[in-house]
């Protein structure tokens, strides 16, 4: 009798597409080398740094040099391949050296589908993500949507989201020849990053054992040999 196959779970992968049971670290996943996982099995997408970093931010194949954190942001083509297996997003920001960090999180399709999204309609979280984060520590992030004529300037990764003439509203996007950097205000941010909280591996499955033939311990029956007698003289 055929053993039957289990469902496959849409929020599992195989273990070499994810983040998840992986030892924190630089790892390679979906093919990618030198993605930054962290111990919650989430990839870092991009980071900013105000005070390890130049005036700039710019794309970077690496996002860590060890337990060193690299500013930067990871290529679309990246970002699209890694959000393949993706099942969320964490944003995170200080606006201050010694300010609180500020965190939301979205485990919408539409948040991830957005970052793997490089056609020419893309808007990012534009698409109706926004209004799936939630406040996960500090203060809310603030997804108001552009003024009416303000030509936003979301499209796809890493101009994500655009609260344009909205001075209290996310601006996560690189402008001004990475100048700008993405930020949950229209203010230069002290330090921010993108997360992309990574699909669960496959469970490897126990191999199926083999049943052996038991060896039993009856001796096998032997056959009697006919004896004959001499005949009488």
């Amino acid at each position: 009798t055929p053993i039957p196959t289990p469902p496959v779970d849409p929020q599992q992968v195989a273990r070499e597409n994810t983040c998840v049971g992986r030892d924190p670290g630089l790892q390679t996943v979906a093919g990618i080398d030198n993605v930054y996982c962290n111990a919650d099995g989430y990839a870092l997408l991009h980071y900013w740094d105000k005070s390890g970093c130049g005036s700039a931010i710019s794309e970077a194949e690496k996002l860590r040099d060890g337990t060193s954190p690299l500013c930067g942001y990871r290529s679309g083509a990246d970002v699209a391949a890694l959000s393949a297996y993706g099942r969320g997003v964490r944003l995170e920001s200080r606006l201050s050296v010694d300010g609180e960090t500020s965190v939301t999180e979205s485990g919408d399709a539409l948040a991830v589908e957005a970052l793997g999204d490089q056609s020419n309609s893309a808007d990012g979280w534009h698409n109706g993500a926004s209004s799936t984060f939630m406040t996960v520590n500090g203060s809310a992030f603030n997804f108001a949507e552009p003024k009416d004529g303000c030509p936003g300037q979301a499209k796809w990764w890493p101009q994500m989201y655009h609260a344009c003439q909205h001075g209290d509203g996310v601006h996560w996007l690189v402008l001004d020849g990475g100048n700008f950097k993405p930020s949950p205000t229209s203010e230069e941010p002290y330090m921010s990053a993108t997360w992309l909280r990574m699909k669960d591996a496959v469970a490897t499955p126990r191999p199926t054992p083999v049943p052996t033939t038991p060896v039993s311990s009856t001796p096998a029956p032997t056959t009697p040999v006919p004896t004959t007698s001499a005949p009488t003289v």
